[in-house]
């Protein structure tokens, strides 16, 4: 469901990779994710500005390679995304957009505590998505 469903070419790889990878350490764009056990590359994440609800958010998203799905990295990952956000980040919004037929990430942003907000229209890089959001004003004090 990522990027339109569609694979990208070797040119268009590069260019997400320049563009949208944090290779300057700022903690707001995609980071490598690596599974600790066994060093192996598992997918990425990260804050990425957002502005589908018209104001400067951050959305938080994941992509695991096939293997590494439901053994609950993507719910770890989310916690970690929401917790560095509002935390350290400081935001008090963060949004997640997700295709309306991906069930396994749609469960998992429910279950770190997002929820739908409204539907947003179809794009040529995208496709369709869901937008999710967290407050973190609603978050439980500790």
């Amino acid at each position: 469901f990522a990027f339109g469903g569609k694979p990208f070419t070797s040119d268009q790889t590069a260019k997400f990779f320049a563009s949208a990878f944090d290779h300057d350490a700022t903690g707001l764009k995609l980071g490598v994710l690596v599974e600790k056990a066994s060093s192996e590359v598992v997918g990425f994440s990260g804050l990425m500005e957002c502005r589908v609800l018209g104001e400067k958010d951050y959305e938080i998203g994941f992509v695991l390679a096939r293997s590494f799905w439901s053994r609950g990295y993507a719910t770890e990952i989310g916690y970690g995304q929401l917790d560095y956000g509002f935390g350290t980040v400081g935001c008090s919004r963060l949004l997640a957009l997700v295709h309306p037929e991906n069930k396994g990430s749609i469960h998992v942003l429910e279950k770190i505590g997002m929820k739908l907000h409204s539907e947003y229209p179809a794009s040529e890089e995208r496709g369709p998505r869901r937008v999710y959001t967290a407050f973190r004003s609603a978050l439980p004090s500790t």
